[in-house]
């Protein structure tokens, strides 16, 4: 009978305030807007400006947003319920102190904002072509040092250009001493080319398979398409296979089916890839590539995600070259994680239009938390990119902005 009264008391003491010790009071969060830049308060508070990662009470109902020229605006957050607030139910003098301290709660990990402009802040500017005033809506690219404000080029969205893909998978290697993926990578890149020309606009046509290349089928491939695609067009680039990463002197590298352990002549160089994206005049290019020691090739970036139309819009008017990789500078294993959320996102997601950087966002956490592996989002460095985003673009009779406006 002690020990009983002894278990439940201990039992008592460990589940008190159980969402309060295990989620904490705060929440992480990532909150955006249309326009970025704009300044966000709680109660009065200047916290950041956006985009901004950083930690908010869970107690928080709301956030304003305000930047010069548009409209001051207030953020409901939709709040739940904290799971982990229900095992206090063994203790329950646990639910009034949770109550409390806020932890009950739960807000949403990323957080959106559309501010409307406020009245008469219309920007102009000149068509030198057609030599024409008209009206443009803003968009923005970020640098290295500052963010710049710049005005979107034209671009028909009556016809948003083809989809090209170049698909690669290596599973198996001639050099007996650099292991076979036992089909997998095969098995990867054939699901990712099915979901892309069911649900996306990538037709068959388009769409380049490279299965077990050598290093001279995969630089042909890159040749040939740069002959293919223009500057209205879109490519989509993904590797399954081996890599390496050579830290002593910061060179990574793909491993085609001819490479051999000691001889580097028929490794693929990041700077060899970088230069083929770069003959490759698209007006976006996404690289996806599921290989250990990827992530050398670009700069990583901070994800500036939001889910506006217009915002959309504007990121598909400019240029962009942009990367995902699974596994940074790290091993990745055969059975990848990283793929599974790839294609559960691609073919799950329910909008018209998916950004890169929504995609990145919707598997980086959940590939993080089931694997060793770090995957990363970033620009592919000096090959043109200007700030704009790879859009997916759903199979659809009546697509939404590719329409002509009724009158």
């Amino acid at each position: 009978m002690k020990k009983a009264i002894i278990i439940i008391v201990v039992i008592n003491f460990l589940l008190t305030s159980c969402a309060t010790i295990i989620s904490t009071t705060h929440k992480n969060v990532s909150i955006t807007s249309n326009p970025p830049n704009s300044e966000v308060f709680i109660k009065g508070k200047l916290i950041g400006t956006t985009p901004i990662n950083t930690s908010i009470s869970r107690k928080t109902t709301s956030i304003e947003l305000r930047q010069k020229g548009y409209e001051t605006t207030t953020k409901k957050l939709k709040r739940g319920v904290n799971g982990t607030y229900f095992l206090n139910i063994l203790a329950p003098y646990g639910l009034i102190i949770d109550a409390i301290t806020g932890a009950l709660w739960n807000l949403p990990s990323n957080i959106t904002v559309d501010m409307p402009k406020t009245a008469g802040n219309t920007e102009m500017i000149v068509n030198n072509k057609k030599n024409e005033t008209q009206k443009t809506t803003p968009t923005t690219r970020e640098t290295d040092a500052e963010n710049k404000e710049m005005y979107a080029s034209n671009v028909d969205f009556d016809n948003p250009g083809k989809f090209y893909a170049i698909i690669i998978g290596v599973s198996n290697y001639k050099d007996k001493n650099i292991p076979d993926l036992d089909s997998l990578p095969i098995k990867d890149a054939k699901s990712i080319k099915k979901v892309l020309n069911e649900k996306y606009l990538f037709e068959k046509e388009n769409t380049l398979e490279l299965y077990n290349p050598t290093r001279r089928d995969i630089v042909s491939a890159f040749a040939d398409m740069s002959k293919k695609v223009t500057p209205n067009d879109n490519l989509f680039i993904f590797y399954a296979g081996h890599g390496h990463y050579e830290k002593d002197n910061d060179i990574g590298y793909w491993l085609p089916s001819d490479a051999e352990v000691n001889n580097p002549s028929n490794w693929l160089y990041n700077d060899q890839l970088v230069a083929d994206i770069k003959k490759i005049k698209s007006l976006h290019t996404l690289l996806v590539s599921d290989a250990c020691f990827s992530g050398s090739i670009f700069k990583t970036r901070s994800v500036n995600m939001t889910d506006a139309s217009s915002f959309i819009k504007g990121k598909y008017q400019l240029p962009s070259r942009k990367a995902i990789t699974s596994g940074t500078l790290k091993t990745v294993p055969n059975k990848s994680v990283f793929i599974k959320y790839l294609l559960d996102r691609l073919k799950n997601n329910e909008e018209n239009f998916f950004s890169s950087s929504q995609l990145f966002q919707s598997l980086e956490e959940p590939v993080t938390n089931n694997s060793a592996s770090l995957p990363q989002f970033g620009v592919i460095q000096n090959v043109g990119d200007e700030g704009g985003d790879f859009i997916f673009i759903k199979k659809q009779k009546t697509p939404e902005v590719l329409q002509p406006t009724k009158k």
